[in-house]
């Protein structure tokens, strides 16, 4: 009988050993998964942007294999970075940034529900680019650049990393206060040559031979400016709210 009574304290510490091991495990493995959520999936979620800091990396949605990245800082009126990045490998694309020097459509409310305009051409030339464009055209824009990443001809996008495309601020723009809560969105575009890198033997090929390239336009970052430099990402437009 003593042997029996020893047997069962026996299991018993066993047993609660495994459950201890299989409570650790558990709650390792909702850590990591929690660690590899990115930056914007939450629709509440505060992202800290402190003065001359930018947020951390905000992720859109993709669409095929490559999505839009954002980061924010107050500081500089609301500076805005765009960059790209792909769910897999994409480097035989050919992706160019697009002839306009912000890159993307924007709409920017306050927090009445009011529209703000801006005056600068470009902002509203961003949603009248053109579908297709010849290769030539876009090489033709992107050599007379003379500053920041639109001088590259050939945008490396790649699942390791980020590359950026645009930057602007969003003061410069707009006729923007620094204490007031804004709703904005941001819809990043790209080019898209019909053609991949390793079809051609240098750029002169695709220039002579006007190739084409396909204008693609990203699911809208949707991002609430607050007054103490945090950035909310949501998911969708408040329905009040519709360009």
């Amino acid at each position: 009988m003593k042997t029996q009574q020893n047997n069962n304290a026996s299991d018993d510490r066993f047993n609660d050993g495994v459950f201890t091991l299989v409570a650790v495990v558990t709650l390792l493995t909702l850590i990591v998964i929690m660690a590899m959520v990115p930056v914007g999936c939450n629709a509440e979620s505060h992202i800290r942007s402190n003065s001359n800091t930018f947020t951390p990396l905000i992720y859109g949605r993709p669409k095929g294999d490559v999505l839009p990245v954002s980061c924010l800082s107050q500081d500089g009126n609301w500076d805005v970075c765009v960059y790209f990045t792909s769910t897999r490998p994409v480097s035989n694309d050919w992706w160019l940034c697009v002839t306009n020097k912000i890159g993307c459509q924007l709409h920017l409310w306050e927090s009445d529900g009011s529209e703000l305009h801006s005056k600068k051409s470009y902002v509203s030339a961003a949603f009248h680019l053109a579908k297709q464009a010849t290769m030539s055209s876009l090489f033709e824009y992107l050599r007379h650049q003379r500053s920041g990443p639109m001088l590259m001809e050939h945008l490396r996008i790649d699942p390791d990393g980020v590359s950026q495309a645009y930057e602007f601020q969003l003061g410069d723009l707009f006729p923007m206060q620094f204490d007031h809560e804004y709703l904005l969105q941001v819809t990043p575009m790209l080019y898209k040559a019909r053609t991949n890198v390793l079809q051609v033997k240098s750029v002169n090929d695709v220039v002579t031979n006007r190739t084409l390239a396909d204008l693609v336009e990203y699911p809208p970052l949707i991002l609430k400016l607050l007054t103490n430099g945090n950035v909310v990402s949501l998911e969708a437009l408040p329905k009040t709210k519709k360009p």
